[in-house]
């Protein structure tokens, strides 16, 4: 009996620190939950811009042509991938004629720094701000085109900064959708889902309401059907109030891989918007 008592004890101080340091980490480390620096690899832009702020850098590497106003702004996603989008993306809209300036955070692809949501989309703000005055790109007749928490970041940077439209793929309806999805992908970390995580984590972002905020920035998601972080069909049942038909189902896609799976549509879609 005592050997039960003892090892309850036991079991029970484990689960105690087990969600202690998950709370912890929910609330002050959210950072290395949420983003995951990629390292730098060669890659093709016709220029690079830097900016600095403190101990940080956001870097802009831009592929452009001269005196083009309407350009498209490139968030990529939590992995970064700048050359994969080369591949995928970019060398496809420069060949329509158009402009690509892709953003690396902090952290990411050469940047140097960490990446924090405290101060993440105001930097990117800023760096965009530099972008204008380096170039002859105008966010105002500019399309941000935002990849998973690439997405997030374009919609808070366009609440102080609008574009013209909004292109997004692959979406996370909350801050706290996208770190149950995290947390749920592994065995050590699938016992936190039991947290009231919404009110632990320091920071929310929601989807709906930021995309109600914008008011006159025109925006088209593109949403894999297969998403595993959440598909087409959940996402359109939590959007009641927006124009649905602004919401594009892709079939087969996931998380990874819906701008390639939506096609000539994603691309044309992103084109047809700049020549408004």
């Amino acid at each position: 009996m005592i050997a039960l008592i003892k090892a309850s004890y036991v079991f029970l101080s484990i689960m105690v620190l087990y969600f202690t340091i998950g709370i912890v980490t929910l609330r002050f480390y959210l950072d290395e939950l949420v983003f995951k620096p990629a390292v730098q690899e060669q890659t093709q832009e016709t220029s690079l811009l830097s900016i600095p702020f403190a101990t940080n850098e956001i870097l802009i590497r831009s592929y452009a042509k001269n005196n083009i106003q309407a350009c498209i702004v490139f968030f990529p996603g939590r992995s970064g991938g700048i050359r994969r989008y080369e591949n995928e993306l970019f060398n496809r809209f420069t060949s329509q004629g158009a402009s690509v300036h892709a953003i690396s955070y902090p952290g990411y692809e050469g940047a140097s720094g960490k990446s924090r949501l405290s101060n993440v989309a105001a930097h990117i703000e800023q760096a965009l701000k530099q972008l204008e005055i380096q170039t002859s790109c105008r966010i105002d007749k500019s399309i941000f085109v935002g990849r998973s928490l690439g997405a997030a970041l374009a919609i808070e940077t366009a609440k102080n900064l609008p574009p013209k439209a909004l292109v997004l793929d692959s979406v996370g309806v909350s801050l706290e959708s996208v770190v149950r999805y995290q947390l749920g992908k592994r065995t050590l970390t699938k016992p936190l889902l039991l947290l009231p995580i919404d009110k632990i984590l320091p920071f929310k972002h929601d989807l709906k309401s930021s995309l109600f905020a914008l008011n006159d920035v025109e925006f088209y998601i593109f949403q894999g059907e297969e998403d595993l972080m959440i598909n087409y069909h959940e996402l359109v049942n939590k959007m009641d109030g927006l124009p649905l038909e602004k919401i594009m189902p892709v079939s087969g896609a996931n998380h990874s891989n819906t701008h390639i799976l939506a096609g000539d549509s994603y691309v044309d879609r992103i084109l047809s918007l700049l020549q408004k």
